[in-house]
């Protein structure tokens, strides 16, 4: 294969990539970063890794466990430059975070009211559970995502539901 064909091919599988992925990135990443300009800034930054990767000649398994850990990835290093605002004092100056353009759920409450409790879940707990509700991905998927076996995200799933059981009583 030579150079141009290998180009588009690639442009072919970033494409398929972002058709097939974007949203629910850009809605990892405003859900961990509380800011649409920084979730759209991972966002683009995480298919600049991928579309890396790929030009590498490296092979991804499961292409939205890939990007998911790109994409977890990047935030960790965002808060690791940036001091961690909380949530209720970006509500307080006005943020909404279900009033983004890619965010397409009908009833604001209630995900006001999902993201508040999901945030106040363990911190080993929290991915798993909004990947599982909010992303829909398989537990292999998750475990993939974030370097840990599919059993155990089944079990932080299922200990984090209890948890959000007992918020919710």
């Amino acid at each position: 294969m030579n150079i141009e064909d290998r180009r588009k091919d690639f442009k072919q599988r970033l494409t398929v990539a972002y058709t097939n992925h974007s949203d629910s990135l850009f809605r990892l990443c405003l859900y961990k970063t509380s800011s649409n300009e920084t979730a759209k800034d991972i966002l683009q930054e995480t298919y600049l890794r991928y579309w890396d990767y790929l030009s590498q000649g490296k092979i991804v398994d499961s292409e939205k466990a890939f990007l998911f850990q790109i994409a977890r990835n990047l935030i960790i290093d965002y808060y690791r430059k940036k001091k961690s605002v909380s949530l209720d004092s970006l509500k307080e100056e006005g943020f909404d975070p279900g009033d983004a353009s890619h965010n397409k759920i009908v009833n604001e409450a209630e995900v006001n009211i999902a993201i508040e409790t999901i945030n106040n879940l363990d911190e080993k707990y929290k991915d798993v559970v909004y990947m599982r509700l909010i992303e829909d991905m398989p537990m292999e998927e998750i475990g993939r995502s974030l370097g840990i076996s599919a059993n155990t995200a089944t079990v932080r799933f299922h200990r984090g539901m209890k948890q959000l059981e007992k918020e919710f009583k």
